[in-house]
């Protein structure tokens, strides 16, 4: 975040990628010429009130997600996500060392 300085708009809850430095490795003029007519949009975590209720107004899928993803949303879907693919003779479990670091 802090070399690609995004304007962060606490108010309205939006984070914009607004420009790329040379660090990224892309070069600035070719920026200029690409179709940036969009921005990238995140969705900020909410804290609980006193309460302990986060209160936040429920929008629609299409209000969060770019237009150009909406052909994908089926991808997206609670069915797809609880679907796994069937188990194969390949399939095997990682086992993790307690205390390990890579």
């Amino acid at each position: 975040l802090t070399k690609h300085n995004p304007d962060i708009n606490w108010i309205d809850n939006t984070l914009v990628f607004n420009c790329c430095p040379s660090a990224c490795g892309m070069v600035p003029a070719v920026l200029r010429r690409a179709d940036v007519g969009h921005s990238l949009g995140l969705d900020l975590v909410d804290f609980p009130d006193d309460d302990g209720e986060a209160k936040r107004e429920k929008k629609h899928w299409k209000e969060i997600v770019s237009p150009q993803f909406h052909d994908f949303v089926d991808v997206f879907t609670k069915e797809d996500f609880e679907n796994t693919p069937d188990s194969r003779i390949w399939d095997h479990a990682i086992e993790l060392k307690a205390g390990s670091k890579p």
